[in-house]
């Protein structure tokens, strides 16, 4: 697998929308980070207008809650919660909006089957990937399915059914005409309003919904990216890893070469494939390279958020189910962002052992140097980094927790 540079384009677009569908891209269309089929730029540019007004409000909300006389905890930690939540999508959409071209091409190479090897692969590999790539997609899919479950329920609850059971609960009647604390929305907004105003309430509920909207494909799909890219990217790595190790069985599928020509096509060829997956994870790390420190960085503060609204006595059953969804969801994204480094990190460190396990000691003194360098040059794991401070690993996942169950018990402290 890697890309077939070898094969005409006479259709250049075919390879990319293949990858295109294969990593989930009519998500990044529907989140405005990729034209897509539709051929449609900027579609970005609404949301990056429109949620930084709303986090303007959301700050001046939460500074309302706090300076009243009776501490609003809950009204304060959701804003905060949401305040992150979107600093997280701006930098996403920014990342994946700029660099188009980067997206494109890992598309095209996903599509191409990352790497032909031109009949130089024996076929008891072929099949043995074949497999694991079965094995990888069905595994995909299942994820997938979850995240995307998990995140329509959030969605669901918060933008339609919160609104409905406010209403009900007759929360928009607590305190005055004039304190200004819109409730029936989405989320509770401070406005210089009359808060019963129907222009008001319905203004700020179309601009909660069009964000909120927004937000679903936004979030479900960068997570698909990194999630889809990375089972394709390691199951590319072991097809490399098998290639090498293999390298005798190879050479014996050309009995009509030299072995010694044999087995430099055969290198060559391993050689060319560990270049394209270095060039693809340095394109993969630098989409997410922002996205990624923002995530990882504030994840601590998010999941703390939602577990204190989950767990507080003040919150309402559905204010309660809504950041259930978000937890779960939260969980599973950081998870997979973390995971994902740690096993490209450890897939493409085990290169040089499958290279070193391979039976080449017999072979000329100028083909033991070319293996050496390839060892030597695998040697050191592929390493995804978040904006350069931190690598996307469990460590990482597990100092996310570490923070989060800090500033939950910072926040039960301040709550007493």
């Amino acid at each position: 697998m890697a890309a077939r540079h070898h094969k005409e384009k006479s259709h250049p677009n075919e390879y990319l929308f293949k990858g295109y569908d294969m990593c989930y891209g009519s998500w990044l269309t529907a989140g405005g980070m990729h034209p897509g089929r539709t051929g449609l730029k900027y579609l970005w540019i609404p949301f990056c207008v429109l949620s930084p007004m709303f986090m303007v409000i959301l700050v001046i909300t939460c500074l309302q809650a706090l300076s009243q006389e009776k501490k609003d905890l809950g009204l304060a930690s959701e804003i905060i919660h949401f305040v992150v939540f979107l600093v997280i999508e701006l930098t996403i959409i920014l990342s994946f909006s700029f660099q188009t071209s980067k997206v494109d091409f890992i598309y095209r190479t996903v599509g191409q089957d990352f790497y032909d090897y031109l009949g130089t692969m024996d076929k008891k590999t072929c099949l043995e990937i074949r497999k694991l790539s079965l094995e990888s997609e069905r595994k995909i899919r299942i994820l997938a399915r979850i995240f995307i479950w998990m995140f329509i329920g959030a969605y669901v609850t918060a933008v339609y059914l919160r609104p409905v059971f406010k209403y009900y609960q007759e929360e928009h009647l607590t305190g005055t005409p004039d304190d200004g604390m819109h409730s029936l929305l989405i989320v509770t907004l401070w406005l210089p309003f009359n808060k019963y105003n129907f222009w008001s309430n319905f203004v700020f509920y179309i601009l909660e919904f069009f964000v909120g909207t927004w937000s679903l494909p936004l979030c479900l799909s960068h997570n698909l990216f990194v999630l889809s890219v990375c089972e394709k990217l390691c199951i590319s790595l072991r097809m490399l890893g098998l290639g090498l190790r293999r390298l005798n069985e190879r050479v014996a599928a050309l009995p009509d070469l030299p072995r010694r020509e044999a087995l430099r096509i055969c290198l060559r060829h391993s050689i060319r494939h560990h270049q394209l997956i270095i060039r693809m994870v340095k394109d993969y790390e630098d989409i997410i390279f922002y996205p990624a420190l923002v995530f990882v960085g504030s994840g601590g503060v998010l999941l703390c958020m939602c577990f204190f609204l989950f767990m507080s006595d003040e919150v309402s059953i559905i204010a309660k189910v809504v950041f259930l969804f978000f937890l779960i969801s939260e969980l599973i994204a950081a998870f997979i962002y973390c995971s994902c480094g740690e096993k490209i990190k450890t897939f493409s460190g085990e290169i040089h052992e499958e290279i070193f396990a391979a039976d080449w000691i017999n072979d000329s003194a100028t083909l033991k140097s070319y293996i050496i360098i390839v060892t030597v040059r695998a040697r050191k794991g592929l390493i995804v980094s978040a904006g350069g401070f931190m690598s996307l690993s469990h460590e990482t996942f597990g100092n996310m927790l570490s923070s989060a169950f800090s500033y939950f018990n910072l926040m039960i402290a301040a709550s007493k």
